[in-house]
């Protein structure tokens, strides 16, 4: 009763191990899932009665029926993700089979469905939880499968549940360690093959801060909430990140009608390319290596101006707007180079050159409707200033330490208007300050755009990476000057751009030390493609033949493939055990080596059918049959008991020359014609 009651547990672990990996990939998107896991846990303490499950067992199916009915109609009715409605059929399923009694318990069913639910959180993009849960889920089912085999075989002869001893469990657990290092050497070896469909986005509602690709006004009556959703993990050519405000560039708007910013694709004048600033603002250039994660549209963020852009496989493309606005195809989450020059031209130098400018497009000029007033204010405060660069500054200036920052939306429709935000309330979050610094531009015929994107990120000591979170989503200005292209000004109060320090508070170097685990787990994991596999092979051949230098790849510099001197490490142990287990063969004494070849040559024979039969039983059946060579076998059997357990010593002449004889009678006998 003690193995059922084992078995029945660790089945329970296994489904325990899949809802933890598809919650992984998926998070808390019904409740079902929270009340499949609150039953799988009651299951490892509490099991029904006969009685009990009955009742269950009717809540259960009308339960899953309904889900199914469910499943079906999103199926045929709704373009909704298919996926989760059928999970929601097999979480119930794998809460009834955890709460069945141990004598009714249909163990392959169980089986089916924790592996049919570890299966569909595969097809999401699953992070380090769903390794760790693997792990557990193929440890648990290598005991589990095991134990289930006794217990079977067990009933199928009539004979009692056998007893295990604790030890002989953990031996079996750890097999399965070498089956998950071949697993991983196969997933290593074997050819890749890219992803061309697009993965589970993240999905952002006017109440939680985060990048969109939509910039509007016309929210109100709530609050944006934070959002810690990684969107970024950035490493840098130099390890660390540049000393400048880390401005990571999405998406740019053109034009704004009162509420809305949207984007125009007429421009008579295209935007400059990555050479023009390479060859105008001559700065040091910063190398970066993104991986990004998957959201609702394709953007390439990076630091801008880009002045050279590549994909981190041969199957990412990259394409450009006349806006300068870059996007990509061929991957939902892009691992991409890019080499930027986020150091902007001093002010003085952009002063050096001359005031008068050639007039800008009139895309950028655009203006809604507005009162007198604002074109009144935008004079008043560029009214004592001639050039272009310090009408802008005095405008950034104002919005800065005039205004208040604020999370809180305003409180009525009317309330939202730009007007109302620069004349009345006077506080809100930052596309309120980009918008009112781009149309106060605009009023006096400076050429301006709204940009969005992320400002800032958390460095992460453990992993030497730079790690942005939805929480950093940010909007900020660009205006034009013919002689440097677009400069960029943030009016927003307090958005310095630095790199937080967050890992000195108490819970910092463990949330940092998971966010490095995860950025490894995408990285070598989730992002394992054929360029990655191929630098792989490259380095693990360099490193065998050092002469031969490895070609440049888009790996980052200061990779190590400390991973080949763990598998080298696992395969010696694991040569080094094979080889003890057979010297202890060896060891075990040449009289048992004897008397079990003496076996099998009469197995092959046909004269020992049965070869779980103890050393008299089997010599006894040999004489019974008149095999050949019998009695030299019964002098072989007896001289193995006596050494085997009576330490007798025994002459290896004598042994060898009784087994020689008895299989020379086996073989002529074999010999001789029917």
């Amino acid at each position: 009763m003690m193995l059922r009651r084992l078995h029945q547990r660790l089945l329970t672990i296994m489904g325990l191990a899949a809802v933890v990996a598809f919650l992984s990939g998926v998070g808390i998107e019904t409740p079902t899932i929270l009340l499949t896991t609150a039953l799988l846990l009651l299951a490892l303490v509490w099991q029904p009665g006969i009685r009990t499950h009955e009742r269950l067992e009717w809540v259960f199916r009308i339960a899953a029926f309904l889900l199914m009915v469910r499943a079906i109609y999103y199926m045929v009715a709704l373009p909704e993700d298919v996926v989760l409605p059928m999970v929601d059929v097999l979480l119930v399923l794998v809460a009834s089979e955890a709460l069945r009694p141990e004598e009714v318990t249909a163990q392959t069913r169980m089986y089916s469905l924790a592996f049919a639910l570890l299966l569909a959180a595969s097809a999401y993009r699953a992070g380090v939880a769903f390794g760790l849960a693997f792990i557990v889920f193929l440890m648990t089912g290598t005991i589990t499968l095991m134990i289930g085999h006794l217990l079977r075989q067990a009933a199928k002869h009539r004979m009692p549940d056998p007893v295990l001893e604790r030890g002989f469990l953990v031996r079996v657990a750890l097999l399965s360690f070498v089956m998950l290092f071949m697993s991983g050497l196969l997933f290593v070896a074997f050819p890749r093959v890219t992803r061309q469909w697009m993965g589970r986005g993240v999905s952002l509602t006017n109440s939680v801060i985060g990048f969109s690709d939509r910039v509007s006004l016309g929210d109100h009556g709530s609050r944006l909430y934070p959002n810690p959703e990684v969107v970024l993990r950035v490493e840098f050519a130099s390890q660390r990140p540049p000393d400048e405000a880390l401005y990571w560039r999405g998406r740019s708007y053109e034009v704004f009608d009162g509420v809305a910013w949207s984007r125009t694709a007429r421009l008579y004048r295209r935007e400059p390319r990555g050479g023009f600033y390479r060859e105008r603002w001559a700065k040091p250039p910063v190398e970066q290596f993104i991986y990004a994660a998957p959201l609702d549209v394709n953007v390439v963020f990076a630091l801008s101006p880009v002045v050279d852009l590549s994909g981190g496989n041969r199957y990412l493309r990259f394409d450009r707007t006349p806006t300068g606005d870059l996007f990509f195809r061929g991957t939902p989450a892009p691992t991409y180079h890019a080499v930027s020059l986020p150091a902007q031209p001093t002010d003085e130098e952009i002063r050096g050159k001359p005031a008068a400018y050639a007039p800008g497009d009139s895309t950028f000029l655009q203006l809604p409707a507005l009162s007198g007033r604002v074109h009144q204010l935008a004079d008043s405060l560029t009214a004592d200033h001639q050039h272009r660069l310090d009408k802008a500054r005095a405008i950034e200036r104002y919005l800065r330490t005039q205004f208040r920052y604020t999370l809180d939306l305003p409180a009525t429709a009317a309330e939202t208007g730009l007007e109302y935000f620069l004349f009345q309330r006077r506080a809100g979050h930052c596309e309120y300050f980009s918008t009112a610094m781009v149309i106060l531009l605009r009023s006096v015929g400076i050429p301006a755009r709204n940009v969005n994107g992320f400002l800032g990120g958390q460095w992460n000591e453990f992993g030497n990476f730079l790690t942005v979170t939805q929480n950093q989503a940010h909007s900020w200005v660009e205006v034009y000057f013919p002689d440097w292209g677009w400069i960029r000004f943030d009016p927003t109060p307090a958005a310095s751009g630095g790199v937080a320090t967050a890992q000195q508070r108490f819970f910092g170097p463990f949330r940092f030390l998971i966010d490095g685990l995860e950025h490894r787990w995408s990285k070598w994991v989730l992002e394992y493609d054929l360029d990655t596999q191929t630098g792989v092979f490259r380095r693990t051949a360099a490193a065998i033949s050092p002469d031969r230098a490895p070609r440049e790849s888009a790996v980052p510099p200061g990779t190590r493939s400390w991973w080949l001197w763990a598998a080298g490490a696992f395969v010696l142990i694991i040569v080094i055990r094979t080889l003890l287990l057979r010297r202890s063969t060896m060891e075990a004494g040449f009289e048992t080596r004897t008397y079990l070849k003496l076996r099998r040559a009469y197995r092959r024979a046909g004269f020992d059918p049965r070869p779980w039969l103890p050393p008299l039983a089997f010599i006894e059946q040999m004489e019974l049959a008149h095999a050949p060579g019998a009695a030299h076998a019964r002098q072989v059997v007896l001289l193995y008991l006596e050494s085997r357990f009576g330490n007798a010593p025994v002459a290896k002449q004598s042994i060898r020359a009784e087994a020689e004889r008895a299989l020379h009678d086996l073989r002529r006998r074999k010999r001789q014609p029917a």
